[in-house]
């Protein structure tokens, strides 16, 4: 007598793709533009806006302080740390218009106003 061997199904697991020549890493960060090189300084952290954490829960009152009891005070150097970027300029020294809307940056007759615009790509 002869045995019947059974036969194994074909195999359904797919081989292990092939590895390509080129890697498509990303990279570790975004570029970063180039520092601002404005002339304009920065004012000292003593006179800048306040700013503060707001609560956990969800803001229902956009127009409310919403401000953690008790407060919680972000700092300048704080604020610097996360990228943001605070000069005042003396509204006083040049006369705008009442109202432009839509506002074109172009028209602004402020020379410091222009120069941040055109250093920082506004």
């Amino acid at each position: 007598q002869h045995r019947k061997e059974r036969q194994k199904p074909p195999s359904t697991q797919k081989p292990p793709p092939e590895k390509s020549q080129q890697t498509s890493e990303r990279p570790s960060k975004l570029p970063q533009p180039p520092p601002p090189t404005t002339m304009i300084p920065s004012p000292p952290d003593s006179s800048w806006p306040d700013a503060w954490l707001m609560p956990p829960a969800e803001c229902t009152d956009q127009k409310a302080p919403n401000r953690r009891s008790p407060n919680v005070p972000v700092t300048a150097p704080q604020l610097r740390s996360l990228g943001i970027s605070y000069w005042h300029l003396d509204p006083s020294s040049h006369s705008y218009p009442p109202l432009a809307v839509p506002w074109n940056p172009q028209d602004s007759p402020d020379p410091h106003l222009s120069q941040l615009r055109d250093e920082r790509g506004y």
